[in-house]
Order: C-alpha cells, then structure tokens, then sequence
C-alpha cells in the first residue's frame, strides 16, 4: 500500500505546492493483477507511476502510483504531457504514435538507444513483477531524466543485480 495519500483534489494541489512530482511512467496491468492506489482506490487497468521528493531538500526521491483519475489530476496540475501507455508487446520510444488519450508522442524527444532499451527492459519487469517503487522505480526516473545520454554501468549493473538476486529461476 502506498503511504504517499494523494486522496482528493485539494489534497494533490497542496501536494503539488509542497512536493516535485515528476511522471516516471505509465503502465497497464495485466490480467489479475490490481494496485493499491496512493488515492486510495484499487487499480485494475493502468496506472502512472510519478516520484516525488519535498522541495528545497536534498531527500532521495520516492515513488507513489495512481490510477488515471488522479493521474490526469496531477498531470494537469504540473503542466506536463501524458506519458504514453508502455504497450509491452508493440512499444518502439522513437516512433510512438498518437494515442486517443492525446498523448504526447515520444518521436518528439530524443533518447539515446541504450537508454531507450534499458527503459524498456525495466517497465516490463516492473510489470511483469507487479513492482511499486523501489530501486528499479529510481533508475527509472534516473534513465527518463537523463534520456539522450548514455546510462552509466553502474545502472546497468544494477538492474542486473536486481535481476539475478532478487527473481532466482529454478529449471
């Protein structure tokens, strides 16, 4: 369950005033699977995941999901462009098309090709593994900040290392 509460218009405005609120990614859920909204409703569809951190401090940012209602809240509030919905079976950053939400198409920035595909690999894990925050959440923000350069190993390396020690494979 988030502990982030975002219940309510006047609570994201006060929130918004208060907190930098950045989208990180927006996501659809698989069959079955349900989140527990910082709003305080159950997900079963799609969902935005944003990071957010007090102003004026130097706190490590955090992440908090909601569902559309409150996201298109948010999104309003911040003046940001809709993330397009990561479609993990047709989802190519550079020529995403026009989504009927009106979201933004991601032909408009550029990203570097590692970059790119190191976002991929982590929205899907985040959605095959029903993932809320957490390391992966913060190296997602890092890579969407920093998309036109290259990531760094260490990055890499610790996707890697989330990936080997904490999903072990029996064959």
């Amino acid at each position: 369950m988030n502990s982030f509460d975002c219940r309510g218009r006047e609570t994201r405005i006060r929130l918004v005033i208060e907190y930098e609120i950045i989208p990180v990614s927006h996501l659809p859920l698989l069959k079955g699977q349900k989140k527990y909204s910082a709003a305080k409703d159950i997900i079963t569809k799609e969902y935005y995941c944003f990071s957010y951190k007090k102003k004026n401090t130097n706190d490590k940012p955090e992440i908090f999901v909601v569902g559309m209602h409150a996201a298109k809240h948010f999104l309003e509030l911040l003046k940001h462009e809709p993330i397009p919905i990561f479609n993990i079976l047709n989802y190519d950053i550079n020529s995403a098309k026009e989504q009927k939400n009106k979201s933004i198409s991601l032909v408009k920035e550029k990203w570097d090709l590692l970059a790119r595909e190191l976002y991929i690999v982590i929205n899907i894990i985040l959605m095959v593994w029903d993932a809320n925050g957490g390391a992966l959440s913060n190296i997602l923000l890092e890579i969407r900040n920093n998309k036109e350069k290259k990531p760094d190993f260490k990055l890499i390396k610790s996707v890697n290392t989330i990936i080997n020690s904490d999903r072990k494979i029996e064959l």
